[in-house]
């Protein structure tokens, strides 16, 4: 009976180890994956008189500014863009501060972040161009269009952050630099419970039945997110600076 039982302790030890190889091997393969893809697409880093900016354009025609939302960076912008015609458009896609090769400056704050709108502009030669923000990124295109209206010829906001009477808590600051911090943790997250990661996040509320196409969408857009890593900076700026610089703005 002895032996019974350390064969099967054994055994259980030797499926453990193969299950963890095997998540292992495929966290390794999915991340390697994703910033394949993030470092394929071409963007650049252009210096500007706010400090270097990424960016990536694609198309001709008139220049629209595309303004990704939270965990995002430009390659969330270009494919929120194309979701629209963009076929007679010249799409600038932009990393906000802290978000994949954007620095975050010292002593950054609202003004800064939307300031490097008109300096990326003026660094790109634009005079004028229209804005298309989406979610957390419009509290900065608001504030781009308050602090320099000659720039902005026209500003589309697409699910846009609004102060309302109940504002969310947020989690201490060291959670997101835990949590988030960790591409593999992030991607754990997403992978194991994923359901309970949307929602919490918002992305699909309690009680609403997605069907089998949302269900992919959402996938697609958590696993975009990757490598979190390189988008924590922005968003720990974002949530404990940008949006309460925002929120106080327009609720005063």
């Amino acid at each position: 009976m002895a032996q019974f039982w350390i064969g099967f302790d054994i055994a259980l030890i030797g499926i453990a180890l193969v299950g963890i190889a095997a998540v292992a091997v495929r966290y390794r393969r999915e991340i390697r994956a994703a910033r394949k893809r993030l470092d394929s697409l071409g963007s650049q880093v252009i210096e500007t008189a706010c400090g270097p900016l990424e960016v990536l354009r694609i198309g001709g025609g008139y220049p629209v500014l595309v303004v990704h939302g939270a965990m995002g960076g430009f390659d969330q912008g270009l494919w929120l863009a194309h979701g629209f015609d963009i076929s007679h458009y010249q799409v600038i896609s932009i990393s906000r501060f802290g978000y994949l090769r954007s620095p975050l400056p010292e002593n950054a704050n609202l003004d800064l972040q939307a300031d490097a709108f008109a300096c990326l502009l003026d660094a790109l030669e634009i005079r004028q161009a229209a804005v298309f923000a989406v979610s957390a990124g419009s509290t900065s295109a608001i504030r781009f269009a308050a602090r320099h209206p000659e720039r902005i010829s026209a500003l589309i906001l697409l699910s846009p952050d609004a102060p309302g009477k109940v504002q969310m808590a947020m989690p201490p600051r060291f959670v997101f630099d835990t949590l988030l911090r960790s591409d593999f943790v992030y991607w754990a997250m997403i992978t194991f419970f994923g359901k309970k990661v949307q929602a919490m996040i918002g992305l699909a509320p309690g009680g609403f039945v997605l069907t089998p196409e949302y269900a992919a969408l959402i996938k697609r857009v958590q696993a975009g997110d990757l490598p979190v890593s390189r988008r924590i900076d922005g968003m720990i700026f974002e949530s404990y600076t940008l949006t309460p610089e925002f929120n106080a703005s327009v609720s005063a």
